[in-house]
């Protein structure tokens, strides 16, 4: 019987990149830059369809509902067919909305 590992599985414990997440000082948050370097500035290149709840507080950060809707978005996501803001959904919109969501990505994949 294999021993269950005390690391969760994004972590990997004796990899120097890939070690335990160091933590923000002030706010406990993880620091993932390092993580995510190599993919800073590059463009999404595949066909994306952007679907998000009004309600979701990422989307009410000052400055990103205009980031979305006015083209700051598209400059990294030069693909983006549509970006959806469905009304009266938080944060986990295809548990909050699932048949709305469902027909939305259907509706996407349809087109390939």
């Amino acid at each position: 019987m294999q021993q269950k590992s005390k690391w969760p599985r994004n972590i990997v414990k004796d990899d120097p990149v890939l070690s335990i997440p160091k933590r923000s000082q002030k706010k406990g948050r993880v620091q993932s830059w390092e993580l995510t370097g190599p993919w800073t500035g590059l463009q999404i290149k595949v066909p994306v369809k952007f679907i998000v709840g009004d309600l979701d507080l990422t989307y009410s950060i000052p400055g990103v509902k205009e980031y979305i809707h006015s083209g700051g978005f598209k400059k990294l996501v030069p693909n983006l067919q549509d970006a959806v803001v469905i009304e009266g959904a938080a944060h986990f919109i295809n548990q909050e909305w699932p048949e709305e969501v469902n027909a939305l990505i259907h509706e996407f994949i349809k087109k390939f």
